[in-house]
């Protein structure tokens, strides 16, 4: 069944199933979803293991060392190329929960960290990657 529109003129609509970059991009923003890639190449990168860790600072000090992944838990992780490429994504939640997600080709890390709602607006995900002193290979 068709549908006329009557009109001086000639009207065309279009729907599109899907989404494009922009939308997506639009959906992140709108859930408050931060993505970043990282990519990290070295000739000595290949064969080796690597860990992620997160460190909780409350007043400029040290309160909380969570290792989030560590590639000697199975030989499948350990870094097989001269490259190592990987996405975070990270999203404060309504229920005051700061969500990390750490995605590789294949398989992906998550945690979830409680945030007092007094602090919610005071938080601040930081990276400290600095490849000369906290990047180390193992």
């Amino acid at each position: 069944m068709g549908h006329q529109i009557f009109g001086q003129s000639k009207a065309t609509i279009e729907t599109k199933d899907g989404l494009d970059f922009n939308d997506l991009q639009h959906i992140l923003y709108f859930e408050g979803i931060s993505n970043q890639k990282f990519n990290i190449k070295s000739d000595s990168l290949k064969g080796k293991n690597y860990q992620i860790i997160i460190k909780e600072f409350k007043h400029g000090k040290l309160s909380k060392t969570d290792i989030v992944f560590d590639s000697k838990e199975d030989e499948y992780f350990r870094i097989k190329t001269d490259s190592l490429s990987f996405a975070v994504l990270t999203k404060m939640t309504d229920f005051s929960y700061f969500k990390i997600q750490f995605q590789f080709d294949g398989f992906s890390s998550e945690r979830k960290y409680t945030v007092q709602p007094s602090e919610k607006d005071k938080f601040a995900l930081k990276s400290f990657l600095v490849l000369k002193h906290n990047f180390q290979l193992i």
